[in-house]
């Protein structure tokens, strides 16, 4: 499943990776104008369940990496001197944590929260236009699935974007979605 989106980010420390235009173009790599609801939906139809997000201790995290049905592979396709190229999404970041700086590859279908508001529930990254999470909230549709720190809070927390490797900004990439597979490469 893919979708169109920009890179509206090429150096920084990020609080998500996707999100709608006219958000947090600030602290996010892409922008998409898919709404977040119909991913939520396209998710569905390629196979794979939510595991709602509860940032209650540190369990969450290795709870939803057992879920496979809820495991999501993000790769970023976009064209560069006439040449197709596709990389994992993770190659743009880098875990602030870490040494070695490589960011996991853990990404969590999560489904968005809803919430109600004069008697209607709304899904809440439709309101939020978070579609993708890095911090630990439960507005987007997929988020990060391993606790990364608050960037705002220390230089070794959180993620940033890798300035060698993301495409420059403007640049119009497809976000593909896939269902993990098991024994899928990962850094760890």
């Amino acid at each position: 499943m893919r979708i169109d989106a920009t890179v509206c980010l090429d150096e920084g420390i990020l609080e998500y990776l996707v999100c709608r235009p006219g958000t947090f173009e600030h602290e996010t790599v892409f922008t998409t104008r898919c709404q977040p609801a119909k991913l939520h939906v396209a998710l569905l139809a390629i196979g794979l369940v939510p595991h709602p997000f509860r940032p209650e201790g540190f369990g969450w995290w290795a709870t939803a990496r057992q879920k496979p049905r809820s495991r999501v592979v993000i790769e970023v396709e976009w064209e560069h001197e006439g040449t197709t190229v596709r990389r994992p999404v993770g190659t743009f970041l880098t875990n602030r944590e870490r040494p070695d700086g490589v960011a996991a590859t853990h990404w969590i279908f999560t489904g968005s929260a809803f919430f109600k508001h004069e008697g209607k529930n709304h899904y809440a990254a439709d309101h939020t236009g978070v579609t993708i999470g890095i911090i630990p909230e439960g507005c987007g549709v997929v988020q990060f699935g391993e606790r990364a720190g608050i960037p705002y809070q220390g230089e070794d927390q959180g993620l940033e974007i890798n300035t060698e490797t993301v495409p420059r900004v403007g640049t119009k990439v497809k976000l593909i979605f896939t269902p993990h597979r098991k024994g899928a490469d990962e850094a760890e």
